[in-house]
């Protein structure tokens, strides 16, 4: 096998990954605080200026998408009436976003009970406009 010829920058970036799991791996006996970002880059260069080592978060979003957990959600949310339109999972604070539609919104608050009920979950329900709608709101702006 060759020996791929490595220059210094190559090197120092290895150094530099190396020291950052190794205080990562630290932190909970260092107390160094610990931050999980949404986007890599420039955020997290400003996280890292607070001293504060950032966590990359896609191992969370693999993790709840491995874990096969959507199916339940879904057949009980569309046995509660609802028309389940997609689910991603994400980095940051929360591990998965459903996008549906309830008959009513009180059909969509009983169901997020119903979850709530379960004590490991937490939901929060965000009132979405189309265009449309968003343009008749517009006109009402004074």
């Amino acid at each position: 096998m060759t020996e791929v010829e490595k220059d210094r920058s190559m090197e120092l970036q290895k150094q530099m990954l190396a020291e950052h799991f190794r205080r990562l791996e630290a932190a909970p006996e260092t107390g160094e605080p610990v931050v999980y970002t949404f986007v890599p880059g420039n955020l997290t260069e400003l996280v890292r200026s607070f001293g504060a080592l950032p966590v990359l978060p896609e191992i969370n979003a693999l993790q709840s998408a491995m874990r096969g957990k959507s199916q339940a959600y879904i057949a009980a949310a569309e046995k509660a009436g609802a028309k389940v339109k997609t689910i991603v999972w994400t980095q940051g604070r929360y591990d998965l976003i459903a996008f549906g539609e309830f008959p009513d919104e009180a059909s969509a608050m009983a169901f997020n009970m119903s979850l709530g009920k379960l004590g490991h979950l937490r939901t929060e329900t965000l009132r979405a406009f189309g265009i449309e709608e968003m343009e008749s709101i517009l006109k009402k702006v004074q």
